[in-house]
């Protein structure tokens, strides 16, 4: 297949776009991120794959994003004997139309003609391997996948000659040897070569009766083992049983032992606590006898408290009394100051709207000089409107005019160059007939004529001369008329008379238009975006706001700006009086604060220590009433001596409990208690472990197990000859398999024989002579050799791999190139590679290209431009 014409139209961001490609060669289409190159590969993709009323995410996508359009898609196509145009809208008026030119001409619409190229394509091309070979972009390294290939195996088989296709022409009866042979294999092994499903059910039953042999010899064995222990365990029992009532015995002795320790112990607790409480008492008695002596104590301070500032208050009233007296006259005077304040700024208030009103009265002339002026402006601009209206030249008529003015003279100018002229020239007295008038010449009179009609020339009664200029100068000079009648029209339509008038006429009107404009921006200018209406209204507004008074004003701004100053200068000296009365009031309430506060502070102290005194003389009064003086120190001393009881009491009864030995009472009870729950424990596991002996030995006593054990290793013997039978016979097939396998990989390699060869050739080009390749059974690159090197493809750069992948590609279609072959799409290639390996590429490519279609898509054109025979599309 060859593809010579791609057109697009509103395709994702692509409003119209066309390129012609060459049918075979290369082509580079270049230009920029976004300019819609990949959207030309992708397009054949959505021409060829669906119907024009797929609502697939694929069609979908193409549509122009806030255009609501239907994409467009034309082909023109060369496969095989066929050639055609292919093109689809998508989305919105939605069609498909295919035009056959050869083998026959034929013109198919909607699925039908979409079922026909799909009918094509299968015919004529092979689409796998198309889809195959193409290079997406950022898939540039991936190998193709050429297994299964239908072209490229057909050609294969005919570069690799007779009888070497992979068992392809050994006949019917080969290949089913060959399947026969697999599918035995397969009875007994995996594909990997593992052990098959046969061959582990076989094994997993010999295990399985080898197993049972061993279980039962296992269960014989441990019968016997049960019986020898079980007498064991009888003797075992008895001995434990007697050690058990011995650690029980020895066990409630030291129980007991340790109760009377216990008790022991709580009375110690009990006298202790008798000691807490006797110790708390006497504290309780101690520290009421010290609170008692503190009440002494304070009742003493506060009553000399009382006496000293009854003695340190006597002067403080006279102080308060001469602080408000300053108070009242600094406030006095603070009055006078706030008076002259008021006064001093009412000065300036008046001043101040003197001024503004003196400022009103000069905005209010300018703001009728403007409305004055924009008048005038505005009357200009009617009377020059009046007089544009009435102009009738403007520049299209008077461009009109002189066109025709012009062609007039020149078709005059040419018109009297090609006329005959007449000249008459009488010698005596004659008359004359022109056109039948009548003209008398005078002996010498001479006469001319332009001959641009038939004219008639006659002596009457003798000679009649018809002079005719011929039918071309009679068309021309009818031109001419025809002209100047159009030009008279043109003139009469405008009301002038000729070219000058119309010049003049407009002159006069591109004068007006100059008027015009100069009196529009005079009152724009003065009018500043309002109207004549606003202004009056502002000077309305402006002479109301004026004060209806006649009271005497200014003589100008600066005088009046004088004024204002010197009515500020006074108020500024009223304020700064009224300031400093301020200070001096604020300083003599600050002292009368002062006082008051040390007054105020004095007398609450003065309270303060009376209150207290009150109420220390009240509580000590009262603590006497309750408990006087003689019985709280008694209550102290009865306390001491309690205390000295209790503690004597719980001294002897820590003796008594130390003689005891609690510790080793407690210790000797544990380990008593523990060893008889051990002698326990054991007697009653020695039981159990008897019991499940017995039993085991009743179970065992009916399973017959000498007869099991012979049925078994019969079993045995039985499984092992089927194992020895089934793996020769799994070992025959993998032989059969393998050599088989053997002889079908060798015709495998003569096979892919023609494909590695060309993939050599061309990567000779750009490797050197060294380079070599093995291929895998999928016909992929397994291994590359240069320089003696071997590695696996995986192991290679990503600009080598990147380079194999291409060459592969190639390859692949020149080896097809020969049946018609498939285009070779490569979307931005060769990213990877290093600019000596890309010059080496270069000559593969143009190699391909002598056979194939190549289209190179790419935003670097630099990358290609050295391609010799490349055609560059450059879409930027």
């Amino acid at each position: 297949m060859r593809i010579t014409r791609i057109r697009l139209r509103d395709y994702r961001g692509v409003r119209e776009r066309e390129v012609q490609l060459l049918p075979t060669g290369v082509t580079v289409i270049a230009g920029p991120n976004e300019v819609g190159k990949s959207s030309l590969a992708e397009a054949l993709d959505v021409l060829f794959d669906y119907y024009d009323t797929s609502t697939s995410k694929d069609v979908k996508a193409v549509q122009p994003v806030g255009r609501d359009v239907g994409a467009e898609i034309e082909a023109d196509i060369e496969c095989g004997a066929y050639r055609f145009t292919y093109a689809k809208r998508f989305h919105r008026g939605r069609q498909t139309i295919l035009t056959l030119s050869t083998p026959t001409a034929e013109t198919l619409v909607g699925r039908e003609a979409h079922d026909r190229v799909q009918e094509i394509l299968a015919e004529a091309m092979d689409v796998d391997l198309w889809k195959a070979l193409r290079v997406q972009q950022g898939r540039g390294i991936d190998q193709p996948p050429l297994d299964g290939m239908a072209s490229l195996a057909g050609a294969l088989d005919r570069a690799a000659g007779e009888g070497a296709s992979a068992l392809g022409d050994a006949g019917e009866r080969e290949l089913t040897l060959l399947e026969r042979a697999r599918e035995e294999y397969l009875r007994y092994w995996t594909p990997t070569g593992r052990e098959g499903a046969a061959l582990k059910e076989r094994a997993a039953a010999l295990t399985a009766a080898r197993g049972g042999v061993e279980h039962l010899e296992r269960e014989l064995g441990s019968a016997e083992q049960d019986a020898l222990r079980s007498a064991e365990l009888d003797a075992l029992i008895a001995g434990q049983r007697r050690l058990a009532a011995a650690a029980g015995e020895e066990a409630a002795r030291l129980s007991a032992a340790l109760r009377s320790v216990e008790d022991l112990t709580g009375e110690v607790e009990r006298l202790r606590l008798a000691v807490d409480v006797a110790r708390g008492e006497l504290s309780i008695a101690e520290e009421r006898r010290q609170e008692r002596g503190r009440l002494c104590t304070a009742l003493e301070r506060a009553e000399h408290r009382v006496k000293e500032l009854a003695e340190s208050g006597a002067g403080l009233a006279p102080q308060m009394e001469a602080a408000e007296a300053c108070v009242d006259a600094r406030s006095r005077a603070r009055e006078t100051a706030e008076a002259d304040r008021q006064a001093g700024r009412r000065l300036v208030d008046e001043r101040r709207r003197d001024l503004e009103t003196l400022r009103a009265l000069t905005d209010l002339g300018a703001l009728r000089e403007r409305r004055r002026r924009a008048a005038e402006a505005l009357d200009r601009a009617a009377a020059a409107q009046e007089r544009l209206a009435a102009a009738t030249v403007d520049e299209a008529a008077l461009e009109r005019i002189r066109e025709l003015h012009h062609s007039v003279e020149a078709k005059s100018a040419a018109l009297a160059a090609q006329l005959p002229t007449l000249e008459i020239r009488a010698e005596a007295l004659a008359s004359l007939e022109v056109d039948s008038a009548a003209r008398d010449f005078a002996p010498g009179e001479s006469a001319r004529w332009s001959v641009d009609r038939l004219l008639t020339l006659a002596v009457p009664g003798l000679i009649e001369i018809r002079i005719d200029p011929g039918a071309e100068l009679e068309e021309l000079a009818a031109e001419v008329s025809a002209k100047r009648q159009e030009l008279a029209r043109r003139c009469g339509e405008v009301g002038v008379d000729g070219l000058a008038g119309a010049e003049e006429a407009f002159e006069a009107r591109r004068e007006t238009e100059i008027a015009l404009a100069q009196a529009h921006s005079e009152a724009s200018r003065q009018l500043s975006g309002a109207e004549i209406a606003e202004l009056d209204a502002q000077i309305a507004e402006a002479s109301a706001c004026l004060p209806a008074s006649g009271a005497a004003l200014p003589a100008d701004a600066a005088a009046g700006q004088a004024l204002v100053a010197e009515a500020e200068a006074l108020c500024a000296q009223s304020e700064a009086a009224l300031k400093a009365a301020d200070a001096a009031l604020a300083d003599a309430e600050a002292a009368q604060r002062s006082a008051r506060e040390v007054l105020l502070e004095h007398d609450a102290a003065q309270a303060g220590a009376e209150h207290e005194a009150q109420e220390t003389g009240d509580a000590l009064e009262e603590a006497r009433r309750a408990l006087p003086d003689d019985a709280l120190d008694l209550a102290v001393h009865d306390g001491r001596i309690r205390v000295e009881a209790a503690v004597a009491a719980h001294q002897q009864a820590l003796a008594r409990l130390g003689a005891a030995q609690p510790d080793r009472v407690r210790a000797q009870t544990e380990a008593a208690a523990q060893a008889a729950s051990a002698a326990t424990r054991a007697l009653r596991e020695s039981e159990d472990e008897r019991r499940d002996v017995q039993a085991r030995l009743d179970v065992r006593g009916g399973e017959g197990l000498f007869e099991s054990l012979a049925s078994a290793r019969s079993l045995l013997e039985h499984a092992e000859r089927a194992a020895a039978d089934l793996s020769a016979a799994a070992d025959a097939a993998r032989l059969l398999h393998t050599t088989l396998e053997a002889c079908r990989e060798e015709a495998q390699r003569a096979y892919a024989g023609p494909l590695r060869q060309k993939i050599v050739e061309m990567g000779r080009v750009v490797f050197g002579h060294s380079f070599d390749v093995d291929l895998a059974d999928d016909l992929s690159v397994a291994r590359r050799t240069l320089h003696g090197e071997r590695l696996p493809f995986e192991q290679l750069s990503v600009g080598a791999r990147e380079q194999l992948s291409l060459i592969a590609r190639l390859a692949c279609a020149l080896l097809v190139s020969p049946d018609g072959g498939v285009p070779l799409l490569l979307d931005d290639t060769l990213g990877y590679s290093d600019d000596q390996r890309v010059s080496a590429m270069h000559e593969v490519v143009r190699l391909a290209g002598e056979r194939c279609q190549v289209v190179i898509l790419t935003c670097h054109p630099d990358r290609y431009r050295a391609i010799a025979g490349a055609a560059l599309i450059d879409l930027g």
